[in-house]
């Protein structure tokens, strides 16, 4: 597959985050602590991680989202705006501080995280709603859930309105709002999230259920197990290849990212699903949650994905 010369246009609405990053040899037991090996400032947010996948992957990409007027949002925004994102949407407010998170990474790339909202919380559905319509018929909006129902709502039903690709990314599970599945989005939750929408322990019947609330393709992500595929077809399994895993922060983000720039140019679903098998899995061989790769690079490990 060779990269398509026009840049597809995607809208991202979600969470931008500072992240304050520790590695340890492995995770504490309630009431325990553990030394760091190591730590550092990152940038976060399922929808900011989402948006700069996606400009590496080659999309034109406008982000909608909140940080507050503080140094850490600047520093989010600036890293944003380097990374070719297009933040005009972007609210600062006055009151509230940017978003942060504590990622836990253990010495074989498993993570845990620790969300405050701050900023994030606040998202206006006006200015999501004005972004969203704003975008070109034949693009894809890509939602995730760490901002308010109320935004995410008017997020889905301006893209159904704009008749754009929707997915949404339904991380957390428990900020899926009221009417959502209703508008038929691509959902694209991992193992975890799939149960907790569902009650359904096994993906292939979490799938199921879900392809029946929303009578459009599921799509299971499964970590190093590559992606559950539920469409009209019925099931299909895409592996992720091997890849030495150092950190799997912000995998499944780069996963929608890349399914959002490839379903924006109007590639089948399994083929857009392929191209985000492989940018997931190479963005998990490097430490931190923005770690998508270029768009030749996870073309040529997506093409051994058909061999």
């Amino acid at each position: 597959m060779t990269s398509l010369a026009a840049r597809p246009s995607v809208v991202v609405v979600g969470a931008i985050n500072v992240d304050h990053v520790l590695n340890v040899e492995r995770f504490p037991i309630p009431g325990e602590g553990v030394d760091a090996t190591a730590d550092h400032e990152g940038f976060g947010g399922k929808g900011a991680n989402a948006a700069t996948a996606a400009a590496r992957i080659g999309a034109d990409v406008r982000l909608a989202a909140q940080v507050g007027s503080d140094d850490a949002g600047a520093r989010a925004l600036a890293d944003l705006e380097g990374e070719g994102v297009d933040i005009a949407a972007v609210g600062r407010d006055p009151d509230e501080a940017t978003g942060h998170a504590t990622v836990l990474v253990d010495r074989v790339g498993q993570n845990e995280i620790v969300v405050v909202r701050g900023a994030n919380s606040l998202l206006p559905d006006d200015l999501v709603t004005e972004t969203v319509l704003g975008l070109e018929e034949g693009g894809s909006c890509l939602i995730s859930l760490e901002i308010p129902p109320e935004a995410t709502l008017a997020a889905a039903t301006a893209a159904r309105s704009a008749g754009l690709s929707l997915i949404v990314y339904p991380a957390p599970p428990d900020r899926l709002p009221e009417g959502l599945l209703e508008l038929g989005p691509i959902l694209t939750p991992n193992e975890v999230e799939a149960t907790a929408l569902t009650g359904e322990s096994l993906p292939n019947a979490a799938a199921d259920a879900l392809y029946a609330a929303t009578r459009s393709p599921v799509i299971v992500t499964k970590g190093p197990r590559g992606v559950l595929v539920r469409d009209r077809s019925g099931p299909t399994v895409i592996p992720s290849p091997p890849v030495l895993a150092r950190d799997s922060t912000g995998a499944g983000d780069v996963f929608a990212g890349a399914l959002a720039v490839a379903l924006a140019e109007g590639q089948e679903l399994l083929a857009a699903a392929r191209l985000g098998v492989a940018a997931a899995a190479l963005s998990v061989t490097a430490s931190g949650a923005r770690t998508g790769p270029s768009r030749a690079a996870a073309e040529k490990l997506a093409a051994s994905l058909q061999q």
